[in-house]
């Protein structure tokens, strides 16, 4: 699809016309799902990812500026959310299974509990500090930009939450 085209797509969505989304769909849609699927391996997955980045261009249409090459714009951006999906998705995996080993070694306590109370007890700009960083992943500087706060704030932040956490290590 050409810029101009692509462009003009954009342009109907901004007006209100969700079917200016029609045709890049019908271009994209499939190679979209593909690209994602050699970075997951899981069709399901990819095919959500490229329908959350569709949803993505139709709710955002008016922040998207003009685009000079709409392929390379959107096969990075797939592979970009198919990167991000695999962080995330690890991470979870790591947790969990780090969670069935400690169950297996300990059986007198429930680490997720443990684990649930002690992140209760966090303030809740220490909470979102939290779960930005450790459950999905982002880096000091993206958190710094997602909560307007300075980087060297945040990165004390996660320092302070470290150490009111530090307790858990000793149930490992």
């Amino acid at each position: 699809m050409k810029a101009t085209l692509f462009n003009q797509c954009l342009d109907r969505i901004r007006s209100g016309d969700t079917c200016g989304l029609e045709p890049i769909y019908n271009k994209y849609y499939e190679k979209m799902s593909f690209s994602a699927f050699t970075k997951v391996k899981n069709i399901e997955d990819a095919k959500d990812i490229a329908s959350e980045f569709l949803k993505y261009i139709l709710n955002n249409a008016h922040e998207i500026p003009y685009i000079n090459h709409p392929s390379a714009w959107i096969f990075q951006s797939i592979r970009n959310r198919a990167v991000d999906y695999i962080r995330k998705d690890s991470k979870t995996a790591y947790l969990a299974e780090y969670a069935s080993d400690a169950f297996s070694k300990t059986p007198d306590y429930d680490l997720p509990v443990l684990i649930a109370e002690a992140i209760e007890k966090l303030t809740d700009a220490e909470k979102e500090i939290f779960e930005l960083h450790y459950i999905y992943g982002n880096k000091y500087t993206e958190i710094s930009k997602m909560i307007n706060k300075p980087v060297g704030t945040i990165k004390r932040q996660v320092y302070e939450i470290k150490q009111k956490l530090r307790h858990l290590k000793d149930y490992r």
